[in-house]
């Protein structure tokens, strides 16, 4: 399948479960093809489902804040696309990252946590990007559904480890080649707040992340154009205001990778903001009640305007 037909937005909600509602036990998902029915046993009560695409791992829960109580003004609320980690492997799930969207959800913003296709589950390259794509690009419809209002101009990306490859790789989307994944984004962001990314894939490589390879279908020296793609240091967003955030004692994603992302942005004119902590490693950004976590939401909300 070509790439606009991922980012195509789809027409509809397709499944939801909303707050405080009863659960829901399944939904039709498509237009009339009645062929499947969405699992939601899965879906945080305090959040809708929607999916952009036809897989079952094509979907996004909308987290947001309260809704204003009679005679409260109502404000849109700005937007964080959260994406999770983990390895970018089909083992891993949205629900990793369910907490840090609740806790935004209750310092006043919506997030779209975003689920995707990955290795070993009909992803990796090039549909994992593409998939990114995709939900990003779908942001505008969901917010034509959701129950409240959301301020589309004020989003940001944000993720963590692979989740933090897939934010700042999200915001490089404006400056990549015409033929790459993801490319001529319909809804383009240019702000994004990663955590313990990778941002030189093949940098990653060299230092035996087991999981680069996987992912993109052979070392750099068979497949190097789809290792600069998925680069973010390669590609460098005019205009874009980027914060990484990683842990000194990281034993999974080296802290370099920070280094190579900054000197990057920074010989292209447009330098990143950089965070490292030498008390953190890579699991601490799970911790909503921790203070590294604290920092990262103070600068989504100072990214938003809040």
């Amino acid at each position: 399948m070509d790439s606009d037909a991922f980012r195509r937005p789809l027409p509809r909600r397709v499944a939801l479960a909303l707050l405080g509602a009863v659960a829901l036990a399944g939904c039709s998902r498509g237009d009339g093809d009645g062929a499947s029915r969405a699992d939601l046993s899965g879906v945080p009560s305090h959040a809708l489902r929607y999916f952009y695409g036809p897989d079952a791992r094509q979907f996004g829960d909308l987290f947001f804040p309260r809704r204003p109580e009679a005679g409260e003004r109502s404000r849109p609320a700005p937007v964080v696309i959260m994406i999770h980690g983990g390895g970018w492997s089909a083992f891993s799930r949205a629900a990793a990252t369910a907490a840090m969207s609740a806790d935004l959800a209750m310092h006043g913003m919506a997030v779209w946590n975003i689920e995707y296709r990955g290795v070993g589950g009909r992803g990796g390259w090039p549909n994992t990007y593409e998939d990114v794509a995709a939900a990003v690009d779908h942001l505008p419809t969901v917010a034509g559904e959701a129950p409240v209002e959301l301020d589309l101009e004020r989003v940001a990306v944000s993720g963590v480890s692979a989740g933090g490859n897939l934010a700042a790789w999200a915001v490089s989307r404006a400056v990549l080649p015409g033929h790459a994944p993801g490319a001529n984004p319909a809804f383009p962001v240019d702000r994004c707040v990663a955590m313990a990314g990778v941002y030189d894939m093949a940098r990653a490589w060299a230092a035996r992340d087991r999981y680069v390879e996987d992912l993109l279908g052979g070392p750099p020296q068979e497949v190097p154009d789809r290792y600069r793609l998925t680069s973010p240091a390669a590609h460098i967003a005019p205009g874009s205001r980027v914060a990484v955030f990683h842990g000194r004692n990281d034993d999974i994603v080296s802290v370099r990778q920070v280094d190579y992302f900054a000197d990057a942005a920074r010989d292209a004119g447009n330098p990143i903001a950089a965070h490292v902590f030498d008390d953190a490693d890579h699991m601490i950004w799970g911790d909503v009640h921790g203070s590294r976590w604290a920092a990262v939401r103070r600068e989504l909300m100072a990214q938003l305007g809040m």
